[in-house]
């Protein structure tokens, strides 16, 4: 009995256990099942530094100078020796001219700088006679001058004489009144003169002092030696100041004098100043420099006389050339202007470049990469496929061309580079550091919203388990590779996903991608 309840026991536990294994792999099938539905997804870390920006464009090379071929005009063409793009030589014929065309055009010249030539002696005739005139009028008119500036100085000497002669009448009375002035005897002499002169005075005089004078003698004297001394000095006076008087009135008159002569030589002086003014502006202009419209025909002659035999010079080279026109450096034929049996033009017959100025690369770029190149910028080039390269070659102009994209060129100069070569513009530059960037496949885009999915990780019953969510970003840079997202929206260490086999959901669950957990 007690052996059939172990027996049963086993059984059961047999059983139970059958059980937990039948369910465990229940629940591992169903998990499996669950999982493969849902989405397969790829993550990858946020990380900070500078993005490279760069592109290549592909170009050509051309030579940057153009020498213009210019003929004789109004030649007749007889052969023309090259097409347009043809490669050519120093010293290879371009076209050939007709020679007896050439020879006409001479002639005609030669008789043109003839009538000129007539033309011009006529013209230096004419103005050798009107220059021949002007000399004798300038003759005259230096002579008339003269005449004038002499009897202007004879009028001027003639008044002077007679002012001087006034100035002196003057002084002389001045001299002879200072004279009688100086010679005018002082009061103790005119009163000497007075006493010995008056018979009445001495008779006073002489019984008032003689011995024994009666006092009325005495009295008598003295009244009448007082009225005779104060009407002596009032004499005296009245003399002396008539004498002064006209001394001082002929000085006056004398300085008079001499400020009209001054005054007089001053006003006859000015008024000679206003006639040679008069004079001279009364002059005619032959007096002037020959006419400015004469010279300048003389010297349009001569200049087309110049150009006419630089002309024939020309004519004579070619017939000398055996009417050749002959390429004077290497290069290629970029434009042509003349044909068999017509003339050749006034302007260019011929345009090729050459390579004496260097070469020119050329390449054509879209509005998204010219944003990333600036004249100025420096960048790789390379030719025959990568054989020559040149790095640190600056951008010399960014223009933009008819198909809406632009066209960059760079200078290079290179004895293994040739003319129409192919080549290979590379550009790269660093971006400024960016605490945040990502992968660009990284990035979703709803309308105009940008958002990037970070993996969310969570334990359950099933085990771990993964779901993702929505973030906003706003995108500050990028290239193919990276975008750079402004501040910094990702934490240390999240995830975002960057790859997924099929459509995502924010919120939804993922599995992630063998190698990745």
């Amino acid at each position: 009995m007690v052996n059939k309840v172990k027996k049963f026991r086993g059984k059961v536990m047999r059983a139970f256990a059958g059980f937990l294994i039948f369910m465990l792999a229940c629940t591992a099938a169903s998990r499996g099942i669950y999982a493969y539905r849902m989405p397969q997804v790829t993550v990858a870390e946020a990380q900070s530094g500078s993005i490279s920006h760069g592109f290549e464009a592909v170009g050509t090379v051309q030579a940057i100078s153009r020498k213009a071929v210019v003929a004789a005009g109004g030649i007749r063409v007889r052969k023309v020796c090259v097409e347009e793009g043809d490669t050519v030589k120093k010293g290879e014929t371009l076209f050939r001219l007709d020679g007896e065309d050439i020879r006409k055009k001479t002639g005609a010249i030669r008789s043109e700088i003839s009538e000129l030539e007539k033309e011009l002696q006529k013209q230096d005739r004419e103005r050798r006679k009107e220059e021949e005139e002007r000399e004798r009028e300038a003759r005259e008119r230096k002579e008339e001058k003269r005449r004038r500036k002499k009897r202007q100085k004879e009028d001027a000497q003639t008044l002077d004489a007679s002012l001087r002669k006034e100035i002196q009448k003057v002084k002389e009375q001045y001299r002879s009144a200072a004279k009688e002035l100086s010679l005018y005897p002082s009061w103790e002499r005119y009163w000497e003169d007075a006493e010995n002169s008056s018979q009445e005075y001495l008779t006073l005089r002489a019984a008032a002092e003689k011995q024994g004078a009666a006092k009325e003698e005495q009295e008598a004297f003295s009244i009448f030696s007082s009225t005779f001394e104060s009407a002596a000095k009032k004499e005296w006076r009245q003399g002396k100041k008539a004498l002064e008087d006209a001394c001082r009135t002929a000085r006056e008159a004398l300085l008079d004098a001499r400020e009209n002569r001054r005054e007089q030589l001053s006003q006859q002086k000015r008024q000679y100043e206003r006639d040679n003014e008069d004079a001279e502006y009364a002059e005619p202009d032959g007096g002037a420099a020959p006419d400015a419209s004469d010279q300048g025909t003389e010297e349009r002659i001569r200049d087309k006389i110049s150009q006419k035999s630089r002309k024939i010079k020309e004519y004579e080279q070619l017939l000398k050339n055996k009417g050749r026109v002959l390429c004077e450096r290497d290069g290629v034929i970029e434009r042509i202007a003349v044909s068999v049996g017509e003339n050749t033009p006034d302007g260019a017959s011929i345009v090729y470049r050459d390579a004496s100025g260097g070469f020119r690369f050329t390449a054509s770029i879209d509005s998204d990469q010219r944003k990333q190149l600036n004249v100025g910028d420096e960048v790789s080039l390379s030719f025959q496929e990568g054989i020559i390269k040149k790095e640190g070659v600056a951008i010399t102009g960014i223009k933009s061309n008819k198909d809406g994209g632009y066209e960059v060129s760079a200078e290079v100069s290179d004895q293994q580079i040739a003319e129409g070569e192919i080549g290979t513009m590379k550009v790269k530059s660093e971006s400024d550091r960016w605490d945040c960037y990502v992968p660009v496949s990284g990035l979703y885009l709803s309308g105009t919203e940008k958002y990037v999915l970070v993996l969310r990780e969570q334990e359950t019953f099933l085990g771990r388990e993964y779901s993702v969510e929505k973030r906003k970003v706003e995108v500050v840079d990028k290239n193919d590779e990276f975008a750079a997202l402004k501040g910094a929206p990702l934490e240390s260490e999240e995830q975002i996903v960057v790859a997924s086999d099929r459509e995502l959901k924010p919120g939804g669950r993922v599995r992630m991608a063998e190698g990745d957990e």
